[in-house]
């Protein structure tokens, strides 16, 4: 209430231009999720669906956005619940919100949208959009989308549950669906831990887990293969919440006089936790390494003895690939087993050839002498368990 006049000032919440049933489509909750129709014109569950085919509406939402960018400096939207709205008025927003964002100088402002589908489905979002159907309009030119089809396959592939195979599979797509498939990694927002959890509800990746450094390996994973690398705030702390809701996996960074599940009078930004100060290492060779942002990717074959090199063929493996950018590669390379492993590894023989040595980014890393084994180049690396080693000829660890 406003203690001078007594009236509510609500403006900030409810904005008064949607303060009217005619803001709304008003046709009950979604009930069928898999119905095109109903998932587009219901409410999700308990938010009211807007009715974005009003130019009033689209532009009431417009003209808020565009405020707070300015308000607040801000460099980028996620959107949240994309195919729950109709392509042309999301067409409509991104690129009224990307010509703002441009003519005030921000030209890199960054849009993304939650898309829960397959790559298919996304592909309609992002990258080379397509006429919509019948119309002279496009769809929605998002600048990327989150990478649920990492997702849903990345857990499983770090904790050595499944054949790290399903990621050459996801990435030998790439070639086919993109010009450019170093590039590819633009597209997508990768992300190990959500404040959704879609397939795997109300739990983090640490969740009744005691192995904190595969959290690192999936980061570190996040931070060197293809996509935007997004870190979900708490898992640099830790946080393993899980539970009946999805409160459970929104926990709080500072807790006050209120925070929930012990964080009362407690803060969570410990720059000298054990993960956080992982993440931080890998995230500084990233940025000093074009080819881990801007590479093309290529998983390596492996080998035990030295002479029989193939694909891993389960879980408990060295999960190896190479980014290459121009005449650079760096090796990267995750022990997904808990025991040390020490096994040979492929890379490029003209780019890290026999006889030059390839010293680890990392701290305390070490140097590798680059071997001719059957008329391929390789290393051998001496890894501990869940480990993580990044490699370059020539490179100087931090």
């Amino acid at each position: 209430m406003d203690p001078a006049g007594g009236q509510q000032l609500d403006d900030g919440v409810w904005p008064r231009e949607l303060q009217t049933p005619e803001a709304f489509k008003r046709r009950g909750q979604i009930r069928d999720w898999n119905d095109p129709e109903e998932s587009r014109n219901g409410d999700f569950l308990s938010l009211k669906e807007l009715e974005l085919r009003s130019p009033p509406v689209l532009d009431a939402l417009i003209k808020a956005y565009k405020y707070w960018i300015a308000a607040a400096d801000l460099d980028g939207f996620r959107i949240d619940t994309v195919k729950h709205m109709e392509d042309s008025a999301t067409a409509i927003f991104c690129n009224a919100i990307r010509e703002y964002a441009q003519r005030i100088g921000k030209h890199n402002f960054f849009l993304f949208g939650e898309i829960v589908a397959d790559d298919g489905f996304i592909q309609r979002y992002i990258g080379r959009n397509a006429r919509i159907e019948g119309t002279e309009e496009r769809f929605p030119a998002l600048d990327a989308a989150l990478d649920f089809p990492l997702y849903f396959m990345l857990e499983e592939v770090i904790k050595g549950f499944v054949n790290p195979a399903v990621l050459r599979t996801r990435y030998d797509a790439f070639r086919e669906r993109y010009a450019d498939h170093g590039a590819a990694g633009s597209y997508f927002v990768t992300f190990v831990d959500n404040h959704d959890q879609m397939s795997r509800p109300y739990r983090r990746f640490l969740h009744n887990n005691p192995h904190w450094r595969q959290a690192a390996l999936a980061i570190g994973y996040l931070l060197t293969s293809h996509g935007v690398p997004c870190i979900y705030y708490g898992t640099e702390q830790g946080f393993d919440g899980g539970g009946p809701d999805d409160s459970f996996v929104r926990e709080c960074m500072f807790g006050g006089q209120w925070g929930p599940f012990g964080s009362t009078g407690q803060h969570f930004f410990n720059e000298n936790h054990v993960l956080y100060q992982a993440i931080r290492a890998v995230a500084q060779v990233r940025q000093q390494e074009a080819a881990l942002r801007y590479g093309r990717l290529y998983f390596r074959e492996i080998s035990g003895n030295g002479v029989d090199f193939g694909y891993p063929i389960n879980g408990r493996c060295t999960l190896a690939y190479s980014r290459i950018l121009d005449s650079e590669e760096v090796l990267v390379l995750l022990n997904l087993d808990d025991r040390p492993r020490a096994d040979f590894i492929t890379v490029d023989y003209h780019l890290s050839g026999p006889g030059q040595l390839m010293a680890d980014l990392l701290p305390g890393g070490r140097q590798s002498l680059v071997q001719e084994r059957g008329g391929r180049a390789c290393v051998q690396v001496e890894l501990a368990g869940h480990a993580i080693a990044i490699l370059k000829c020539g490179g100087v660890p931090l």
